[in-house]
């Protein structure tokens, strides 16, 4: 069961507290899913609360890895400030699942944005992609990794073109056999 919220503040940086308090309702999320059979997972997000990797950290270091693992945003966690790769390793005992995906950032079309950003097909980004497989495969990863895209970014493409890309993206450059 993927956990997340949706309360960042909109004028401010979320304090510890709040932070710790996500944490303590997912603990009591994942002990009622524990009992089910069903395993609770932390998704970190942009625009929520665990938008960077401190925000992050703090609320993996409150939860119970028990009941509350981590579902690791690689293209979410880049986006917030952090290095996909570096999180593999650091979370590799409560890291349960991954969503693969690649973002673009700055923009081309808003230069005087540098938050602005799109999610674009694996390969088509700033991601160390490379780097995140080379981490799974030494801590020896085989849980999921859910190949993931939120929209189509450029609307000349289909979506079955945009999943043609990441899928050569992963034969080609990082080896999978598909």
């Amino acid at each position: 069961m993927q956990l997340t919220n949706s309360a960042r503040p909109k004028d401010r940086k979320p304090t510890t507290e709040e932070l710790k308090r996500l944490a303590s309702v997912m603990n009591e999320i994942g002990k009622q899913t524990a009992d089910l059979g069903i395993q609770a997972v932390y998704h970190n997000h942009m625009a929520q609360l665990g938008e960077t990797p401190e925000e992050v950290d703090i609320i993996l270091q409150n939860t119970n890895p028990k009941y509350v693992k981590l579902l690791l945003d690689v293209a979410h966690y880049h986006q917030g400030g952090g290095d996909p790769a570096r999180a593999v390793a650091q979370y590799k005992d409560i890291l349960y699942a991954l969503h693969i995906k690649d973002v673009q950032c700055p923009l081309p079309e808003k230069p005087e944005n540098p938050k602005a950003y799109k999610f674009v097909e694996l390969g088509n980004g700033n991601v160390n992609l490379p780097g995140v497989f080379d981490a799974l495969a030494k801590i020896k990863f085989k849980n999921w990794a859910i190949v993931e895209l939120d929209g189509v970014p450029d609307k000349s493409r289909s979506p079955i073109q945009c999943a043609e890309i990441s899928k050569a993206f992963l034969k080609d450059k990082i080896g999978f056999k598909i």
